[in-house]
């Protein structure tokens, strides 16, 4: 009632692009070890969105300011919509740590509605990262930002045959969001010298 449909729908343009944030997926399995998964799962889809130049993508370090005192996920979702982002990235992780099934929702703060709800069933750790780029075209879609080149698979391709680098790399960063140095070189070290050739 008393809202009108154009102020509710969003159309990117490269002058106007979408702003966007990824929340990391939630870990609901019982294993405290999966939660990088939906972290490295998280930046994937950021690097991955913010490749267009229909979208900005708030980054980690911002997700965390943004995130930080939310109580609750509609608490969460008016701190999204105040800072002025348009869409909302967020789901879940269950399963164990052979077969995960990942939800993923892109929700359009204008309208307060869910625009993709999809469940991404039987999926080993490497198979999930490696479903990153079919992951971020359909959030791409529902988001309607207009096709462009990809090269986002080369990056997934590499974290997929390096799971343990990534691994190490996603617990060093989040060291350093958290100003934590010692421990994020010491991650970061780990990664390296799992996969000599990784870079970001």
């Amino acid at each position: 009632p008393g809202v009108e449909r154009a102020d509710i729908e969003i159309t990117p343009t490269i002058e106007e692009p979408v702003r966007v944030a990824v929340k990391p997926l939630q870990n609901v399995t019982s294993d405290a070890e999966l939660d990088w998964v939906g972290d490295g799962l998280a930046n994937l889809l950021r690097d991955q969105l913010s490749s267009s130049r229909y979208a900005v993508v708030l980054s980690p370090v911002s997700w965390i300011s943004l995130a930080d005192g939310a109580s609750s996920d509609a608490e969460l979702l008016e701190k999204a919509k105040a800072a002025g982002l348009d869409y909302f990235v967020s789901g879940e992780l269950l399963g164990d740590a052979e077969t995960l099934l990942a939800t993923v929702r892109v929700t359009n703060l204008r309208a307060g509605i869910d625009v993709m709800s999809q469940t991404y069933p039987d999926l080993s750790q490497s198979e999930l990262v490696n479903s990153s780029t079919r992951i971020a075209v359909n959030i791409k879609q529902a988001m309607k930002i207009p096709r462009e080149t990809e090269l986002q698979s080369l990056s997934a391709d590499f974290v997929t045959n390096n799971l343990s680098a990534y691994e190490a790399y996603i617990d060093g960063l989040q060291h350093y969001n958290r100003f934590e140095y010692e421990e994020a070189e010491k991650d970061m070290n780990t990664a390296l010298a799992l996969a000599p050739e990784f870079y970001i």
